[in-house]
């Protein structure tokens, strides 16, 4: 499981009748998935899972049993085709991404403002920790990690989960279902803008990032805004800052730590000047 294995997605989506492709399809599908959970070992209490035999899913080295595999799919919220396709195939349209390709008004829009696709030089498909001034305390930072990705029809979407302490602030429960959060980039002249959703309480989240803070290419920096005030002296705006993650699974798992909320003070350097720099 250390080994620098790629995660950018699974390999062919019909592997046909070989059990060990299909076993890989399998392990890729879920590494992806668990990528965007803090702690492996938690995943596994919640599945019920023994860990060594989790470990061989993530692997591709053995399937799950039917009822196994229907507590996974429940878990993470998708179905049983994860066993034949790559997530990027088998993830359903939902009515926000359709809605740029099927309301004209939107397309108008887009085309008025100079609104295009995100190409991969400006936001690479893959994991990013995604660094968020709390909305309640801007003394301290919010961590997520997130995914971004190319769907069929070339849209870039963008996956995220909030982290333990926020869900339960929102009432949330810990699973991924409740505490998933979806959104597409958008390009635009100056850099890149995110729409993401938490449709389970309705919350949207604009986010705008330039490209290299400090010269650093891994590094994109911006601001967030709300749509909701939850409490009255709450911020509705806040700083924030990309950090694309690089390597293997073992280095997701690694920055997967990282997220929850910290003291902007204990982030690395690059982080802590932007978040302290003046407005």
């Amino acid at each position: 499981m250390n080994r620098k294995t790629p995660v950018s997605g699974a390999s062919s989506a019909m592997a046909g009748s070989d059990p060990s492709a299909l076993r890989q399809v399998l392990g890729s599908n879920l590494r992806s998935l668990v990528a965007l959970e803090k702690s492996v070992s938690q995943v596994c209490r919640d599945l019920m899972i023994n860990r060594t035999q989790f470990n061989r899913y993530l692997s591709g080295e053995a399937f799950p049993r039917p009822d196994v595999l229907h507590r996974i799919c429940t878990y993470f919220g998708v179905d049983a085709r994860i066993l034949l396709e790559p997530l990027d195939v088998i993830t359903p349209p939902e009515p926000v991404r359709e809605a740029l390709t099927y309301e004209p008004a939107l397309q108008r829009l887009m085309q008025s403002g100079g609104l295009t696709e995100v190409g991969e030089n400006a936001l690479t498909s893959g994991f990013y920790l995604q660094y968020r001034q709390a909305f309640g305390d801007l003394r301290n930072v919010t961590v997520h990690l997130m995914r971004v990705r190319r769907n069929l029809q070339g849209r870039t979407e963008v996956a995220a989960l909030h982290p333990g302490h926020i869900a339960a602030r929102l009432g949330l429960s810990n699973s991924l279902r409740e505490r998933r959060i979806e959104g597409l980039a958008l390009g635009h002249l100056g850099g890149v803008s995110l729409i993401m959703v938490s449709s389970k309480n309705r919350i949207v989240n604009y986010c705008f990032y330039e490209a290299a803070w400090m010269g650093n290419p891994r590094l994109m920096h911006g601001t967030s805004m709300l749509t909701h005030r939850f409490f009255p002296d709450m911020e509705m705006s806040a700083k924030t800052i990309l950090e694309r993650i690089d390597g293997g699974f073992s280095d997701l798992i690694a920055a997967g730590r990282r997220c929850g909320l910290h003291p902007i003070a204990g982030q690395a350097d690059a982080i802590r000047l932007y978040f302290n720099r003046a407005q």
